[in-house]
């Protein structure tokens, strides 16, 4: 199960921390920005930090349902704050671009077999470079659609990482800088 924890420095109910809050609280003490929020699964192993503010990010944990892989394990939705709270004004709008990180196991297949056997999962489109992302090495590439986007597609041990970038087809948007920053920032510890 993901777990995703907000920073605070009181426990207003005066209930003892367990173990992984106290190593996940001291982590987020040790980022002093206060821009910044850490995201870590310790299931996964994943971990990264999204900007809270100014135009921050509204993280979203993804449901099972959300993907119609049967290798998905877990993954959660990034939105600009601003957006969704539009969204969530008005239901019958369309999301508005985001970046999504979805988490499959892969226990049985080599990743360039996984890639091949996923391509409707993964939205390639054949010009593939190679990259790292938090020590892992795997592809990126660039596709258009509604948004235009980019994924980042890696393997560490039995799970393949998969990080989308949606932005608005204008290029000057800010949120292609904000995926750059998101996957420099992962870790996998």
């Amino acid at each position: 199960m993901l777990a995703f924890y907000y920073f605070s420095t009181l426990n207003s109910e005066n209930e003892p921390v367990s173990e992984s809050d106290q190593a996940i609280e001291s982590k987020q003490v040790e980022n002093l920005n206060p821009e910044m929020q850490n995201y870590e699964d310790i299931d996964t192993k994943l971990s990264f930090d999204y900007r809270t503010s100014p135009e921050g990010y509204t993280l979203i944990e993804l449901e099972k349902s959300e993907n119609s892989s049967d290798y998905f394990v877990s993954g959660v939705r990034l939105f600009r704050t601003t957006d969704y709270e539009e969204m969530q004004s008005d239901l019958h709008r369309g999301a508005p671009p985001s970046f999504i990180i979805s988490i499959f196991d892969n226990s049985e297949l080599e990743f360039y077999e996984w890639l091949a056997a996923n391509t409707l999962l993964t939205n390639d489109q054949g010009t593939q470079e190679t990259i790292m992302v938090g020590r892992a090495s795997g592809v990126m590439y660039a596709w258009e659609g509604m948004f235009s986007g980019e994924t980042a597609v890696v393997q560490n041990g039995d799970y393949i990482y998969m990080f989308e970038g949606l932005y608005n087809t204008d290029t000057d948007d800010a949120r292609r800088q904000d995926f750059k920053d998101l996957l420099q920032s992962v870790s996998f510890d």
